[in-house]
């Protein structure tokens, strides 16, 4: 594999990750929200 095809394949796969990991926050902050709310009550 030579390293232009490898640094544009990990370039995509950081992009995708980092999608993953926004997706991923956004899907938890309600429930981390609900968690620390019900543990301060």
């Amino acid at each position: 594999m030579n390293v232009a095809n490898y640094i544009i394949v990990s370039q995509k796969t950081m992009r995708n990750l980092s999608n993953l990991v926004q997706f991923l926050r956004l899907a938890l902050s309600p429930l981390v929200h609900l968690a620390i709310n019900s543990h301060t009550i």
